[in-house]
């Protein structure tokens, strides 16, 4: 089948070489590379270095690495290292101007970092020995190691005494500084790479727009290097693979760097590194022996080039070495030493926070198009659903691009406070989006990230109710007049902060009720912390089969990032699915953790039902699938509702079967937690959380309630009726023949497997308090 839809326009985004920042720290790479025997042009001073309290610091001095491009900060430029030694086992490694002419933007720590890093772990300190090196031992076992060398500097990093992680190995560490303008070169030819080393310095111009640049160049960049380590993960949005591929070198898989800039890239292409959505500057290394991962805290727009190389001990495996630059800010990188890839989650979340607990109802199907545009509309679809026999769940929206129309209150009120985004001349920044001329709040303001969230409030949000949720679409911000379809990077924010430098949503569907109820919020844009808020969906994918096979990748991609809470819209968002490739869609995004299917204005409608049999049935298994039988791992058990429903709300009271898979051992175990599916209360002990073990034919139930109080007693009386009405057993290696339970006797038939040689038997009518402690042993 051809599909008619239109490719993504390439010529609205920058490549890298119409970007001035990135080919100057591409140029920057090309010159070491050609260059024998380089070494990085920045030192450490012995002499400046001091550890206390788990903090080293010291100063950086750097000398030219060129003689005549102006780009180069000048003789002896000075820098500030920091290197914190936290308690989750992380590393911090801060880098910045010692006296800078303008101070560089460092506030993202207070939106990014859940709680003050301290640095109080055990450490080691030993003397700089004869090979010019400062080692600090620290961990429980003092099994990390932090190796630093002055001449020229470097940092490696160190596991059990293997190299892990190792920074500025490859000499690209650099900082520009926003010096005056060098024209004592202007009086020769510069050669094209020196041309590349100060392209886009003081200003630039992509299309028709000149980025005015009014604070000069301040990007710095820095070579990360996984030893011995052939797969990185991560840096996501991007429609690639899963272990990302090469930018550099002679077998370079693409010829551009990985881009991580929030753009709205509508059909975008497949298999690239263009900047898509959202920016996750997480990467993950890892082999069959180690595993490593580091955190590159950043908004402004970055780009990653990774490249492979011949391990420096000769090993048949190759080394990764990847590039990362970013174009403003301070340089601030967390290095994660694990040992193991749940150590690193735990390390980062620890850091930027965990995936907030949704709303019950999200984690079900939700039924979207652009155009449920009335009330007549929508009534249909959901008799649609009910007709049908297949669940779903709903959600509105909201775009942070508010119409400029005095005669409208919320511009009016914003106006009024000085809520918006402003232009490089302080006016209030005028785009064009969706409304026609549009304004963007500033929410870099306090103020505004509390004005927003007020805003959803039953008296200002009219026609709201307690069941509406939010739909943050169009924000990374998209505008439709802006360079690369967004704010020109000179746009001011709130303390003169710019531009190139979804909280308040939530905040606002939190507060809006008298008991607080955990927010819903669907995003488009997205960055490290995002997961603390809602969930985000991939964007504007098209109905292709290309489309449908990236979106595993994508989503597995933003997992391991951190924000496992994420989907993409089934059968495609533009563009007409055949019948199979949207079935087959179905089939696979009922376990995408958002599930959701989405069309364009344009597309044919495509409602469950619209496509006849086989396909509707197909659908309709597909969707309760969600909820249904999966695969199991031998040794667990999994608590399931098996009665289909219309919506995840009236699922709440129904019964749970516990389908139990016993493992070689003839042993599973497997825990079922359980709240009011809406509220914060959990937090307060109102949850169950029950643990359920096979251990010698006997299954067990017991509380792991971390505290037993009044609130939590009567959370489980308040659920005392929910029960637990079926067992499955699978993989006995007897048969059974009755069944104990509490001292009722009921006499049970096994089945037996002669493929598999093994043993089951469902025990139906147990009637289990899921809330209370019993047993049941098989005979």
């Amino acid at each position: 089948m051809v599909f008619a839809v239109n490719a993504v326009k390439r010529e609205d985004f920058k490549s890298c070489a119409q970007s001035g920042f990135c080919t100057r720290n591409r140029a920057f790479a090309d010159l070491a590379s050609a260059s024998p025997g380089w070494v990085s042009p920045f030192r450490l001073d012995p002499d400046s270095l001091q550890l206390e309290d788990g903090i080293l610091t010291g100063d950086l001095t750097y000398t030219s690495a060129t003689s005549s491009s102006s780009t180069e900060p000048g003789d002896a430029a000075e820098y500030t290292l920091e290197v914190h030694l936290l308690d989750s086992d992380a590393v911090r490694m801060r880098m910045n101007e010692r006296d800078p002419t303008r101070r560089r933007y460092d506030g993202l720590q207070k939106t990014i970092l859940i709680k003050p890093l301290v640095s109080s772990v055990q450490y080691e300190r030993l003397a700089r020995d004869e090979d010019g090196l400062f080692t600090i031992n620290y961990g429980s076992r003092r099994q990390n190691c932090v190796r630093i060398r002055f001449v020229p500097f470097q940092i490696e990093f160190l596991v059990d005494g293997i190299s892990t992680v190792v920074l500025n190995e490859g000499g690209l560490l650099k900082m520009e500084t926003a010096h005056s303008r060098n024209n004592l070169a202007a009086t020769r030819t510069k050669t094209p790479l020196e041309r590349r080393l100060e392209q886009g310095m003081w200003a630039e111009r992509f299309k028709d727009i000149v980025d005015s640049k009014p604070r000069g160049p301040e990007s710095f960049g820095l070579d990360i290097t996984f030893p011995e380590i052939e797969d990185v993960y991560g840096i996501p949005e991007h429609a690639s693979s899963l272990s990302l591929k090469t930018t550099r070198g002679a077998d370079a898989q693409y010829s551009e760097p990985y881009r991580l800039y929030n753009l709205d890239v509508f059909e975008y292409e497949v298999d690239s590194p263009m900047a898509l959505y959202g920016s996750i500057p997480f990467m993950l290394g890892h082999s069959k022996d180690k595993t490593a991962g580091v955190f590159w805290m950043n908004a402004a727009e970055t780009w990653i080039d990774i490249e492979k190389i011949k391990s420096a001990s000769g090993s048949n495996r190759r080394t990764t070495r990847t590039h990362w630059f970013s174009e403003a800010g301070v340089l601030d990188l967390f290095v994660f030493l694990g040992p193991t890839h749940r150590d690193i989650l735990r390390q980062y979340s620890s850091l930027v926070g965990a995936t907030a607990l949704p709303q019950s109802f999200s984690i079900g199907y939700h039924q979207c198009r652009w155009n449920y545009v009335s009330q007549k509309d929508v009534t249909e679809v959901d008799a649609g659903f009910e007709t049908n026999d297949i669940p779903y769940d709903m959600v509105s929206i909201i775009d942070p691009h508010i119409k400029m129309d005095k005669g409208y209150y919320v511009s009016k009120e914003a106006t009024d406070k000085s809520l918006f985004v402003m232009n490089s001349h302080l006016s209030p920044f005028d785009g064009w989006c969706w409304p026609g001329s549009s304004q963007w709040i500033d929410f870099e303001n306090p103020r505004a990230k509390d004005w927003w969230a007020s805003q959803f409030s039953y008296d200002r949000y009219l026609g709201s109710s307690s069941n509406l949720f939010t739909w943050n679409d169009m924000n990374e911000p998209s505008v439709f007049t802006g360079p690369e379809i967004t704010l020109p990077k000179d746009a001011m924010h709130y303390n003169r902060v710019e531009h190139r430098s979804h909280a308040a949503t939530a905040q606002g569907l939190t507060i809006r009720n008298d008991t607080l109820q955990r927010p819903f919020v669907l995003s488009r844009a997205f960055f490290a912390g995002s997961q603390r808020y809602g969930s985000i969906w991939t964007g504007d994918n098209a109905a292709s089969w290309d489309h449908f096979a990236v979106a595993t990748p994508m989503l597995l991609t933003i997992g391991l990032a951190g924000l496992p809470f994420s989907g993409a819209d089934v059968g495609g968002f533009f563009g007409d699915p055949e019948p199979e490739l949207l079935t087959r869609w179905y089939q696979a995004g009922a376990f995408y953790p958002f599930f959701r299917a989405h069309a364009h204005l344009d597309s044919k409608r495509r409602e469950p039902w619209l496509f006849g049999e086989p396909y509707t049935s197909q659908i309709r298994a597909a969707i309760r699938t969600r909820r249904g039988t999966h695969h199991q791992r031998a040794g667990t058990i999994v608590p399931k509702r098996e009665t289909p429903r219309r919506s995840s709300k009236e699922m709440e009271s129904d019964p749970f079967t516990l389908v139990i898979a016993l493992d070689s051992h003839g042993e599973a175990s497997g825990r079922l937690y359980l709240d009011d599916g809406e509220t914060f209360e959990h937090t307060r002990g109102d949850y169950i959380l029950r643990e359920f073990k096979v251990q010698q034919r006997v299954l067990t139930s017991r509380s792991l309630n971390m505290h037993e109080s009044e609130t939590e007693w009567s959370f489980i009386q308040r659920f005392s009726s929910l029960k637990i009405e079926r067992i499955m057993f699978q993989g006995l290696n007897r048969p059974v023949s009755r069944v104990v339970i509490g001292g009722r006797t009921i006499a049970v038939n096994s089945r037996y497997d002669a493929g598999g040689g093994q043993h089951a038997v469902v025990v139906d009518k147990a009637h289990l308090s899921v809330g209370q402690d019993w047993t049941v042993t098989l005979l």
